[in-house]
């Protein structure tokens, strides 16, 4: 083992040591802070087609912390312990095809962070999704060698949708319900269209030639 395969071994178990552990390693520098619930990560990476693309996103409220790793073969997500080196993986379901085993050197990176989903898109295309593990605010860390291209990373706030509604309910009803009869039975939607190949002025013969369709 040659002198930068045996540093690069060190670097790499020194990562892992540190991750494990649930502590961020001392040299990964602090990209983005994100301040609300939900919002977009947005990003420009250089892809080598071999090193992963690995970021850690850390909860401000109890100190959960996940490691990111993008992969030729997909997205790996793991949960790092507070306590011992037992990492936890994270389901991860790939909707798309990864960046191959080439030189990319401008790859568009967009993580979406939601109440109940993270998802993963690369280069505008939607890539992997996963349970959120903890909620936000949280922060993210780059390693020293992260190939950012571009602008520095930039976390954009996205507003929380409820919503709710009470057309046709009676302000102060006992029984909000009540004006509703409940219905069941088989049903099937029925079209003009339908109604039309049945009279009796439709020329059958004619609409074999030229189907009907609607306008």
């Amino acid at each position: 083992m040659n002198s930068r395969l045996l540093l690069l071994w060190l670097s790499t178990l020194a990562v892992s040591l540190f991750a494990a552990s649930g502590k961020i390693p001392p040299d990964w520098h602090e990209a983005a802070i994100c301040r609300r619930q939900e919002g977009n990560l947005q990003y420009t990476a250089a892809w080598n087609g071999e090193t992963p693309l690995t970021c850690i996103v850390q909860s401000q409220q109890d100190g959960q912390t996940v490691r990111l790793e993008i992969h030729p073969q997909g997205l790996q997500a793991v949960l790092l312990p507070s306590v011992g080196f037992t990492e936890t993986p994270l389901p991860v379901k790939l909707t798309a095809a990864f960046p191959p085993r080439k030189i990319i050197p401008t790859l568009p990176i967009l993580l979406k962070f939601r109440e109940d989903h993270w998802t993963l898109y690369l280069n505008d295309a939607c890539s992997a999704v996963l349970p959120a593990p903890f909620a936000l605010p949280a922060k993210v860390f780059f390693p020293p060698d992260f190939r950012l291209k571009g602008s520095e990373p930039r976390f954009l706030p996205v507003p929380r949708v409820d919503y709710s509604t009470d057309f046709m309910i009676e302000e102060g009803a006992t029984n909000q319900l009540y004006p509703w009869i409940r219905q069941s039975g088989s049903w099937r939607i029925h079209t003009a269209l339908a109604e039309a190949l049945v009279r009796p002025e439709t020329n059958l013969a004619r609409t074999a030639q030229a189907p009907l369709t609607p306008d």
